[in-house]
């Protein structure tokens, strides 16, 4: 009984990601409210192939030395580390988490980490290429 509702429950939220391709996020989303105050675009749901997000997630992540002393690299092995973890592992929209993923690993280097203006431009250079 307890299976049968867990997979009742499973399939309904499949049903809801399905039908969330394609749509815009409600302006009120914390996505949403995030990328108007870095004055940068919030992607339809579903527009970009996780296959390749998660691809250049990984190659980026391999490619960061995380034991630098530098913040800005900090940030980013962060910030990589925890939105591959949430797309590949948690099937996390890559258009919700490639946004709310900024805030939380900028929060997370106390000191020399990134302005907003550069998070706004490394967003911009990282979905450029997805």
């Amino acid at each position: 009984m307890l299976f049968t509702a867990f997979s009742l429950n499973v399939q309904a939220q499949n049903g809801n990601v399905a039908s969330a391709q394609g749509r815009q996020l409600s302006n009120k989303h914390n996505a949403s409210l995030i990328a108007q105050n870095l004055g940068i675009t919030v992607h339809t749901l579903g527009g970009w192939d996780v296959n390749k997000v998660i691809q250049v997630l990984t190659d980026r992540l391999h490619s960061i030395d995380q034991n630098s002393s530098n913040p800005l690299v900090r940030f980013q092995y962060v910030y990589y580390a925890s939105t591959l973890q949430d797309v590949r592992d948690y099937s996390v929209a890559p258009e919700i988490s490639l946004i709310l993923r900024l805030i939380d690993a900028k929060v997370k280097i106390k000191q020399g980490g990134p302005s907003m203006s550069y998070l706004t431009s490394f967003y911009t250079n990282l979905t450029g290429n997805l």
